[in-house]
């Protein structure tokens, strides 16, 4: 089950982009808690056939809020911080956010192969993949993209010893009820990270270098989430 501080704090980064994109100067983040059905996981494929990691043990914290400098109709040129429909400018600022996941609990599905991916993220020298978020930025609003809104978040993931920049590129909606949907993808080498990809029966097996981390988030208003 994810940690109290982790469903509050990603929840907080689907309102702020969500809000992002309503005439408003400045909000807020408002705590939500994430709902059972959030999963985060991990695909690859190996010489042989393909996998998927996955785990719901992730903690995490921080506090969010969005600061918007510009209206509709100012002065100022749309730029890759701001929304291109109205001028505005879409950045979201973070303080101290960061997420924690515990290499050793993600599952693949075997013993042999949830061995293998310890080794081969050192669980021993970093037992924890962490995540730094320091902005996210809208790109879309959803009278723009088939009633969904289109975020990308910039942050930092360190992975098995080894810190890489990163930019994730997710959608979302909140519903009527208040309730936030938000789901994406992010592509990843293995040996970006210093990774050696895991292999097995003397290296007649080995897993490829290409990995894609998908996660699908759901956050009610805090306090009204399914236990």
């Amino acid at each position: 089950m994810f940690s109290n501080a982790f469903k509050t704090m990603t929840a907080g980064i689907l309102l702020i982009g969500f809000t992002a994109g309503q005439q408003v100067l400045s909000v807020s983040a408002q705590a939500f808690d994430m709902a059972r059905e959030s999963i985060v996981w991990i695909e690859g494929t190996s010489t042989v056939n393909s996998f998927v990691c996955s785990t719901d043990d992730v903690a995490g914290s921080g506090v969010l809020s969005i600061d918007r400098n510009q209206e509709a109709g100012s002065a100022a040129a749309p730029g890759p911080t701001s929304d291109p429909g109205t001028g505005r400018q879409a950045d979201t600022t973070s303080s101290d956010v960061s997420v924690h996941v515990p290499a050793t609990r993600l599952d693949c599905g075997l013993p042999a192969m949830n061995r293998d991916l310890r080794e081969s993220l050192k669980v021993d020298m970093q037992p924890t993949i962490d995540f730094r978020l320091g902005r996210t930025e809208l790109l879309a609003a959803p009278e723009k993209n088939g009633g969904l809104y289109l975020l990308r978040a910039h942050g930092w993931l360190s992975l098995a010893g080894t810190e890489r920049q990163i930019d994730v590129i997710l959608e979302g909606e909140r519903t009527d009820t208040g309730t936030l949907r938000g789901w994406g993808s992010k592509d990843l080498r293995m040996s970006d990270f210093g990774i050696k990809p895991p292999s097995a029966l003397f290296g007649l097996v080995r897993a490829h270098d290409e990995i894609t981390v998908r996660f699908n988030f759901i956050a009610e208003p805090h306090g009204t989430a399914a236990k």
